[in-house]
């Protein structure tokens, strides 16, 4: 019984210590919105969620579960508030930079991508991908049998659709008549179609979907005259999230059920055969995968350079056909964590319960942990700046762009690093035809606060 005492003690220190800065008033909910979005998956994947795991785990491993999580805070969610809460100390003064639509070119962008949304619809609906839980080998299958057009079609849009749709939400909040409903409408059809995709296939991308244009809207909607993140707010944004995940369950289940959907489905299915999920203690379990490979790195530490080496060569080397990278998206073998696993644990499988710090931590220890939480805290400052307080149009499609990429914190750091640049050309669009221009400033003190 003693670890697990050690560990919730550990759990409940975590969690009292951004509360430890709220409460002097180092962070505001309003000013570190999405940087609390971070925070609060950081403490589900390496507090919350694995505090009811440890029960079930043998005694061995609970010694490597207490050791990652108290490395976990040490050197990385101390560093990580502290460095955080250091840089936005200069967003005190700063004023709020509103930009207002360049509607030619927008205009001509939303017929575009209203036009891209039916095809994608299409094309993924055509060729079985639309549905993407049918395990990796069929999936794999079903994904190598589109043309390569299409292909890359489909992964271009459903991995920059979010970005498309924040933009037009921006631009409908600071446009006027004609326009806003024009944008409206753009932003309404993109923004449901990739919705209604992350509904049937992932839970954490209709968790952020949500999130992340709540927090668009939040801080945009109001234009400046006094936006304050209330209880009710609050409470409204708690239960689209949980509805979200509520939905994306019944749906898997649905469709596991009979092979197809039924829109009553939305509301309620009996998963009778327990296909559909995992418990969510494992599912959201960010240092199952740290803890089993520690003592093997302990026995043999080195440093894996290795494996980020491969890893860009596998991410870029797709584009071009590289021998070596479609060899190992045949293999299932792809992610840094398979290299872990394949390395450390002998297991040869296609996924496991990670997080964002997994492959840092595999590779460098708690030096990974330090790099993660001064490289994250930067990246999360400079997306928040380029979103709100820069006057530059093109910076402030990069934050609209980049600031999902930072909201994933189960997804591999390399989404961080380097990932980000397969969809940037769409960004890149953008930021060509500008479609943003200067309008006007607004003080922060109008900005919210705790509300």
């Amino acid at each position: 019984m003693f670890p697990h005492i050690v560990f919730i003690a550990i759990t409940a220190i975590a969690i009292t210590l951004p509360l430890l800065f709220f409460s002097k008033g180092w962070l505001l909910l309003g000013r570190d919105y999405f940087f609390c979005l971070v925070y609060a998956q950081v403490l589900i994947y390496l507090h919350i969620a694995p505090t009811f795991a440890i029960f079930e785990i043998t005694e061995d491993l609970k010694v490597y579960y207490i050791f990652v999580s108290f490395a976990c805070f040490l050197f990385f969610e101390l560093p990580f508030l502290w460095f955080y809460c250091h840089l936005v100390k200069s967003f005190q003064h700063k004023k709020i930079i509103a930009l207002k639509p360049n509607h030619v070119n927008l205009l001509f962008l939303a017929i575009i991508f209203i036009a891209c949304s039916f095809i994608f619809f299409n094309v993924s609906v055509e060729n079985f991908v639309f549905f993407k839980r049918i395990g990796p080998y069929s999936l794999r299958q079903n994904m190598a049998s589109l043309p390569l057009s299409e292909g890359f079609f489909y992964r271009f849009y459903f991995k920059s659709a979010l970005f498309v749709a924040a933009v037009f939400l921006y631009a409908t909040l600071q446009a006027r008549s004609l326009y806003k409903q024009f944008y409206l409408l753009t932003f309404f059809i993109v923004g449901g179609t990739i919705f209604i995709y992350d509904l049937v296939n992932n839970r954490l991308a209709t968790l952020i979907f949500i999130a992340y244009l709540f927090g668009i809207y939040w801080f945009f909607g109001s234009k400046y005259k006094k936006p304050i993140l209330n209880t009710s707010k609050i409470a409204l944004l708690c239960f689209f999230l949980g509805f979200g995940v509520f939905v994306v369950n019944n749906l898997r289940a649905g469709y596991y059920e009979r092979g197809y959907w039924e829109w009553t489905d939305i509301f309620y299915v009996e998963n009778t055969d327990n296909q559909v999920t995992d418990s969510l203690k494992w599912r959201l379990n960010g240092i199952d995968l740290m803890a089993r490979i520690t003592p093997k790195w302990l026995d043999t530490p080195t440093f894996d350079v290795e494996a980020y080496q491969n890893s860009f060569i596998i991410s870029f080397g797709m584009a071009w056909g590289s021998a070596f990278s479609e060899q190992r998206k045949d293999d299932l073998n792809t992610a840094i964590k398979n290299h872990l696993m394949r390395k450390y644990l002998d297991w040869d499988i296609a996924d496991y319960y990670s997080c964002s710090l997994t492959d840092l931590y595999g590779c460098f220890n708690i030096f990974g942990l330090l790099f993660a939480a001064f490289f994250y805290s930067f990246l999360i400052y400079g997306a928040t700046y380029s979103l709100f307080y820069t006057e530059s149009a093109s910076l402030r499609i990069f934050g609209i762009f980049f600031m999902p990429f930072c909201l994933y914190f189960e997804h591999e750091f390399t989404n961080l690093l380097w990932n980000w640049l397969k969809t940037f050309p769409i960004a890149l669009i953008f930021i060509v035809a500008q479609v943003f221009k200067k309008q006007h400033a607004k003080s922060f003190q109008n900005l919210p606060t705790n509300g």
